[in-house]
């Protein structure tokens, strides 16, 4: 069942724009460092136009309209009462929250790495900014010092190019919240503007209402330039927020089947 969900997902028509979309975003982010051909790598690159583009905003809209809209469209014909009954209301819940979070992930991974493809391929300086000492510099190491950031010692390991789709796919944790927000506000949303700008809403205003608790807790995996690149937090943090909106998700479904 969640393969026949996921497939549903990738296969909608929103889901090229979505591509497309986030791909011209991340390229206007860097644009001026493409055109002008420095020796930037795409580590580089994705880590400039992730932290200073547009792309947090962007990304809280689209993903979510295609990856958590798969509910929403049973929804409106009265389509997931049908499936619930078929299949059972908990591995319905349990399909849909596991196809809309690794739909968005992989809707964002295919988005970054036709990036670093496109990149790549038509920007000769990227090819040969592509080194591991550039990201021992861009994590605020010095080439003859002592400072070793995470990814640096993680490129030196498994190469510069693998470390890098690493380093993007640590920013997908993100887009799973995400989704998981929008598949939370479709329960009972019934005008889909609002299910589509819900989770951009609620993630704005909790930026700035949170403050610095609010950066710390949602930081993705990447962005800490600490030496060991705090991947045992990243992968707390992302799950005890999935683990807690999926529950949210599933009680609501429970409590609109017992009350309508």
């Amino acid at each position: 069942m969640i393969g026949r969900e996921l497939k549903r997902i990738l296969q909608k028509p929103a889901a090229l724009v979505c591509i497309v979309v986030y791909i011209g975003i991340m390229i206007l982010g860097v644009e001026t460092d493409l055109r002008a051909g420095y020796e930037t790598g795409i580590f580089d690159l994705f880590f400039l136009t992730e932290n200073y583009g547009v792309t947090a905003f962007v990304q809280t809209l689209i993903f979510p309209i295609v990856a958590a809209g798969n509910y929403f469209d049973e929804r409106k014909g009265h389509y997931d009462w049908l499936m619930q009954m078929r299949s059972g209301q908990r591995r319905y819940c349990i399909a849909k929250i596991v196809s809309a979070v690794l739909g968005g992930i992989i809707l964002y991974m295919i988005s970054v790495l036709l990036f670093f493809a496109l990149c790549v391929v038509f920007v000769p300086g990227v090819r040969q900014g592509g080194t591991v000492e550039s990201i021992k510099l861009l994590f605020g190491g010095t080439l003859s010092g002592d400072i070793e950031p995470f990814w640096y010692k993680m490129a030196l390991v498994i190469g510069y190019y693998p470390a890098a789709i690493l380093h993007a796919l640590g920013y997908s944790f993100q887009i799973g919240i995400y989704v998981l927000i929008g598949l939370c506000v479709s329960v009972f949303c019934t005008n889909q503007y609002v299910f589509y700008t819900l989770p951009f809403l609620l993630t704005r205003i909790g930026g700035y209402i949170g403050g610095f608790m609010t950066w710390s807790l949602y930081t993705p995996f990447g962005m800490e330039r600490t030496a060991d690149g705090g991947l045992t937090m990243c992968i707390v943090r992302n799950l005890a927020a999935y683990a807690v909106l999926g529950f949210l998700y599933y009680r609501e479904m429970k409590w609109r089947g017992i009350n309508g």
